[in-house]
């Protein structure tokens, strides 16, 4: 019973989603500023698309989480975010380092090799 307890917390972060959600642009700003790279998903609840890329995205923050900031913003909730970056069209993921964009990719095609090589390509992994 312990051995089986045990592996099944070992296994616990592969499926954790450890994303901030961010609702206000302070916030926002206070993640896209700092020196690691900061990768954000732009999504709706009811998109299609976005709950396609969940998976893949919970995986790069499995992989990349002590290296890389991840975040989530609800294009419906925060509306001053989504304007100031036009991210009308979802999903849409857009990469930062030290308040610059470094990437930009809109939908799913290519996304999964595109993003992950930013991330290695601008982080410590």
């Amino acid at each position: 019973m312990k051995k089986i307890l045990l592996l099944a917390i070992l296994a616990l972060p592969i499926y954790l989603n450890s994303a901030v959600k961010v609702g206000n642009i302070d916030q926002f700003n206070s993640y896209i500023n700092q020196e690691r790279v900061t990768v954000v998903k732009f999504y709706a609840d009811w998109c299609s698309p976005c709950k396609q890329l969940n998976p893949f995205y919970t995986g790069l923050e499995n992989k990349y989480g002590s290296n890389a900031n991840f975040l989530t913003v609800n294009i419906e909730k925060a509306t001053n975010i989504k304007n100031k970056y036009n991210a009308s069209r979802i999903p849409f993921i857009m990469v930062f380092k030290s308040g610059k964009v470094i990437g930009r990719m809109l939908g799913l095609k290519n996304i999964n090799s595109q993003l992950e090589s930013l991330i290695k390509q601008h982080s410590q992994a």
